[in-house]
C-alpha cells in the first residue's frame, strides 16, 4: 500500500510503512498523536485504519504553532490538514487544537491503545509528555517515540528511550531520525508485535529493522524525486515564458531598440556624444547601441554599466544577450543590479527602478 498523502516536512515519511503495519497488527480502539505538524504520520495511521476496516477513534493533538525544534509555521498548515481529514476521515478522527496537557482531561485513564509522541524533543519535554500520558495507556498500550536517533540541537528523546528500555519491552528503528516502540501495557501483544519487540525475524526470516528501513527509504526517495520533478516543471514553465517574452521582444527589428529606449536606462544625448553620431535620431541610437555600441564598451547611460552586469551575471554573458536588453527585459524584475552600488549604497536596483523607470 502506498500513502495517499505526503507533504513537507519529510522526516516522518520513512516510518509510514511501519505505521501501516502496526495499525493492521494492533487494531487500536483509540489512537492519540501528540505533535502532528503537517500530518504525514497522522494521515498514514488514518489510511491504515480505513484500509483495515477496523473501528477506532483517532485523535491528533497540536496547537499548530510550532516549537523550538519544528520552527514556527502559519495557520495554513492546520487548515490544509483539517480539510483533508474532514473530507476523508471525519467519522473516525478529530484534530484537537490545544496543548498536550490541556488535552489530558479529555481522555480517561486506561483508554488509549496506541500513543505517538512527536512534540518538543528536549529530554525534559518528552519525559513530561510520556509521564503525563502514561496513566491513559490501556493494558494493550504501546507508545511510539519519534526522533530517537537524533543527538543534536538539544534533542533528548534518545535518552528517554534508553531509560524506558530498562523497564519496558522496546524496539528501535534508526532510519528517518529514529522511531522507538515501547510496550507499556501488560497484556500479551499480538505475535507479530511480540516478535518485533524481541527483535526476531518474522515467520519468513525477514529482519524487521532492515525490512522497514528499505520500505521507508524508498518512500523518502519517492518524495524527493517528486519534489524535484515539481521544481523542474516550474523551471521549464519559466523557461518557456522567457522564451516567449524574448520572441515577442525580437518580433521586429526595432522592438528591442524601443524597449531599451523607453526603459529609462538609455540616455540618447549622452550616448550620441560618446558614440560620435550627432545627427542620428533616438530610436536609431538605441539600435546602434544594440548592434555595435555595447560591444565597443560604450555606456548607454550613467545608470547602467554593461561591463559590471556581464561580470556579475556570467549566465547572461554566456547566453550571448545584450546586457542592457537583458536587464530591462528580465534582470530588473529578477532583482539584478544595473551597476555597482557606490559606497553610500545609492543607485541600488530599487532606487534606479524608482527614479529612472518611466513606470
Amino acid at each position: 500500500m502506498l500513502p495517499e498523502r505526503i507533504v513537507a516536512p519529510p522526516p516522518w515519511v520513512g516510518h509510514i510503512p511501519f505505521a501501516f503495519w502496526i495499525i493492521d497488527v494492533m487494531r487500536p480502539r483509540r489512537f492519540v498523536e501528540l505533535g502532528t505538524h503537517s500530518g504525514n504520520s497522522f494521515c498514514a495511521f488514518l489510511q491504515a485504519a480505513a484500509t483495515a476496516v477496523t473501528p477506532g477513534e483517532y485523535f491528533a493533538v497540536d496547537d499548530w504553532r510550532g516549537d523550538d525544534h519544528a520552527g514556527g509555521y502559519d495557520n495554513g498548515i492546520y487548515e490544509d490538514l483539517r480539510r483533508y481529514t474532514e473530507t476523508r476521515y471525519h467519522r473516525s478522527s478529530a484534530l484537537l487544537r490545544m496543548t498536550f496537557d490541556r488535552a489530558l482531561a479529555g481522555f480517561a485513564d486506561g483508554s488509549i491503545d496506541l500513543l505517538h509522541i512527536d512534540g518538543l524533543h528536549t529530554y525534559a519535554a518528552v519525559r513530561h509528555d510520556f509521564d503525563a500520558w502514561l496513566p491513559k495507556m490501556s493494558e494493550r498500550g504501546v507508545v511510539l517515540l519519534h526522533d530517537t536517533a537524533v543527538r543534536e540541537r538539544d534533542f533528548g528523546v534518545y535518552q528517554l528511550f534508553a531509560e524506558l528500555a530498562e523497564r519496558y519491552p522496546t524496539f528501535q528503528f534508526v532510519h528517518s531520525h529514529g522511531l522507538g516502540v515501547v510496550q507499556t501495557g501488560t497484556a500479551v501483544p499480538p505475535e507479530p508485535l511480540a516478535s518485533l519487540l524481541r527483535g526476531e525475524p518474522d515467520s519468513r526470516g525477514i529482519d524487521p529493522r532492515l525490512y522497514f528501513e528499505r520500505l521507508g527509504n524508498s518512500l523518502v526517495d519517492r518524495y524527493y524525486f517528486e519534489e524535484l520533478a515539481k521544481q523542474l516543471e516550474v523551471e521549464l514553465e519559466n523557461m518557456g515564458r522567457r522564451k516567449q517574452q524574448l520572441a515577442t521582444a525580437l518580433a521586429s527589428p526595432f522592438d528591442s531598440a524601443k524597449r531599451i529606449l523607453s526603459s529609462g536606462f538609455f540616455d540618447p544625448e549622452a550616448y550620441r556624444k560618446n558614440a560620435g553620431v550627432p545627427d542620428v535620431h533616438d530610436l536609431s541610437l538605441a539600435q546602434h547601441y544594440l548592434d555595435v555600441g555595447e560591444a565597443a564598451q560604450l555606456a548607454p547611460s550613467r545608470h547602467f554599466d554593461p561591463r559590471f552586469y556581464s561580470d556579475k551575471y556570467p549566465d547572461v554573458a554566456r547566453a550571448g544577450l545584450n546586457m542592457l536588453f537583458h536587464y530591462v527585459t528580465f534582470g530588473r524584475a529578477e532583482g539584478r543590479l544595473p551597476k555597482k552600488p557606490n559606497i553610500a549604497g545609492e543607485d541600488s536596483a530599487e532606487s534606479v527602478r524608482t527614479e529612472h523607470s518611466p513606470d
